[in-house]
């Protein structure tokens, strides 16, 4: 196998002089990037490689910390911003939009539904001053924003409730949805609270965020070899993470970032997130690696090398389903299924469908 993959890449350079192609310039961007890692998988300084640290802009954030870990952080996330919205009320046109952390869709959509139902409830005793209890909560919203609407329809609509708009925000939800978070406030709305998963750590910026609520949890692909299936589980940030997280207070004004977990649990973290690739399954690795001329990709030099296990365990897969053959070549059914941009085993079954009408 190394014979193989050292001809190829001698070929590939012997190409390339006679294509006088230019010099490839790789550059890698990344706002928690192991610099010393990739610096010495490209050889270093001595081989030309240089590094630039760019600062972004960012104003001082208070980091408060619980006095003690949270058995439940979605209560603890939902008590936390009621706390800042009643205490800290918003001051104009001041940055004063909350921006809170969650692990995913799931826990964002409750956590809405929970908010708006809290918010509700604040204005609920306006809806008869000094008269009949009795009147619906929606009254109240209507009388209070002018929204002509109940809280349900305020809910399916995006408009505010108690003159709060609650922002879900996360990679599945439809473009025109995920916008409501990076638009201005309507009429009637004098604060956003924003429902994010690690999407707004480094991806986008939302103007107008001075409280971040950090529950410390995210969501990640795991794999096992056990059942051969992958899986979203909920695990613990690293402090990269939970320093991007903090930063997202200081966009544009001085902010505050409650973590939802002790000072102690934040200096055990991991510094950075364990690479994917030792997390996943590698079949789809290993056919992209197959298809560019690599024979034998345990020989390849990843930045992260995983273990041969796991590479093992991703061509006994793929000879299963027929895309190698006992030399570890790619077959013809291989090919087609590294055209498609799909886990390898949904690519089998769907090649497998249109053959089964013939």
């Amino acid at each position: 196998g190394g014979d193989k993959d050292a001809a190829t890449a001698a070929r590939l350079r012997k190409t390339s002089r006679n294509l006088r192609l230019p010099e490839l310039k790789v550059i890698v961007m990344s706002a928690t990037l192991d610099v010393d890692l990739f610096v010495g998988y490209f050889g270093g300084e001595g081989a030309g490689v240089r590094t630039l640290s760019v600062l972004g802009r960012a104003f001082p954030v208070e980091v408060l910390h619980t006095p003690a870990a949270q058995e439940d952080y979605m209560e603890a996330a939902l008590s936390t911003v009621m706390r800042i919205h009643t205490e800290a009320p918003p001051d104009g046109d001041a940055p004063g939009d909350i921006l809170v952390f969650l692990p995913g869709r799931d826990e964002i959509e409750g956590l809405a539904s929970l908010l708006r139902a809290r918010l509700a409830e604040l204005v609920a005793p306006a809806a008869t001053p000094g008269g009949d209890g009795d009147a619906p909560r929606e009254d109240a919203i209507r009388s209070l924003l002018g929204l002509g609407t109940n809280v349900r329809d305020a809910e399916e609509a995006g408009e505010p409730v108690a003159g709060v708009l609650v922002c879900p925000l996360y990679a599945a939800l439809p473009p025109d949805a995920q916008m409501v978070a990076f638009h201005p406030r309507p009429p009637g709305c004098v604060r956003k609270i924003v429902l994010a998963t690690n999407i707004a750590e480094t991806s986008v910026t939302i103007d107008g965020v001075r409280y971040v609520v950090d529950t410390g949890k995210t969501k990640t692909r795991t794999y096992s070899g056990v059942t051969g299936m992958e899986s979203l589980t909920v695990a613990d940030v690293s402090k990269d993470q939970a320093t991007q997280r903090t930063g997202r207070a200081g966009r544009t004004c001085s902010g505050f970032c409650f973590r939802l977990y002790p000072e102690q649990a934040f200096h055990a973290l991991e510094q950075t997130a364990p690479p994917e690739i030792l997390r996943v399954n590698l079949a789809q690795v290993v056919l992209y690696l197959k298809g560019m001329g690599v024979h034998d990709p345990r020989n390849f030099e990843f930045p992260t090398p995983p273990d041969n296990a796991s590479l093992v365990a991703a061509f006994k897969m793929l000879h299963q389903l027929g895309a190698v053959d006992a030399s570890m070549d790619l077959t013809p059914h291989g090919k087609d299924v590294a055209r498609l941009p799909l886990d390898p085993t949904y690519a089998h079954l769907l090649l497998q469908s249109a053959r089964a009408d013939d």
